[in-house]
């Protein structure tokens, strides 16, 4: 008896350890990579992010048709070692998140991890009607700086593996005579982030219905398919 408590005991040792690891060994601080010489423009000859996929999910506890199409793409095509979603909500539910926890591997690969909708950023309040919009943004840009790896919105199609992006220390969407966009993004984590002092620098109506420069094109994206395919990705409208 003695020894079958002790196996049982060791077990879930294990357990706990490993379950650990695989969760909370991402939110450690990564190893610095040194960009002494580095050319942004050919990239690394190896990865220098994680291969983490991020979403960000405020006050939404089901998934939409378009939410399960736009991430099971990321699934399928990209293959990240986990999905992080950042969420303020405890649980998830309905009929296509019960999809999603019937793939035994991609449920395996997700972890919620809790977060509230930022209320200001740089002493700057966001009023209440704007803080999940504006509070989306500041939240990416954090979790990005902290973690490192490829951010998504919630409505993006991944349409061929994403890896080549992971080779360099910043990767954003910026079409032609468009904004720079944030609904992709992929960053090193010891990567300088530029975009830190965007909000920094904005004019008072950040708090109002004006987001800074760097505001997504999900729009202008879709208007230039051929891109979008040559990038891997393309942002799916809702009707």
């Amino acid at each position: 008896m003695f020894q079958r408590r002790l196996r049982w005991l060791l077990l879930t040792a294990v357990f706990f350890v490993l379950w650990t690891f695989s969760f909370r060994g991402w939110s450690r601080d990564p190893p610095l990579f040194t960009f002494q010489g580095f050319d942004n423009e050919s990239g690394a000859d190896h990865f220098i992010s994680p291969n983490v996929i991020h979403y960000i999910r405020f006050n939404q506890s089901q998934y939409s048709f378009t939410d399960y199409v736009a991430f099971r793409s990321a699934w399928i095509n990209h293959r990240p070692d986990l999905f992080l979603i950042h969420t303020n909500v405890d649980s998830f539910n309905g009929r296509y998140w019960q999809l999603i926890q019937r793939d035994a591997e991609w449920k395996s690969r997700i972890r919620l991890v809790p977060i509230q909708p930022p209320v200001q950023v740089f002493g700057q309040l966001l009023r209440p009607e704007w803080q999940l919009f504006h509070g989306s943004d500041i939240a990416r840009i954090r979790l990005m700086m902290h973690y490192g790896g490829i951010y998504l919105d919630n409505d993006v199609f991944v349409i061929r593996n994403l890896d080549k992006y992971r080779k360099f220390e910043l990767a954003i969407a910026w079409d032609q005579d468009q904004f720079i966009g944030t609904q992709v993004s992929e960053k090193c984590p010891s990567a300088p982030m530029f975009w830190n002092n965007c909000h920094n620098n904005s004019p008072p109506d950040v708090t109002g219905d004006h987001r800074p420069s760097f505001r997504t094109i999900s729009s202008a994206l879709a208007r230039d398919l051929p891109k979008q395919l040559s990038a891997g990705f393309v942002v799916l409208q809702r009707r």
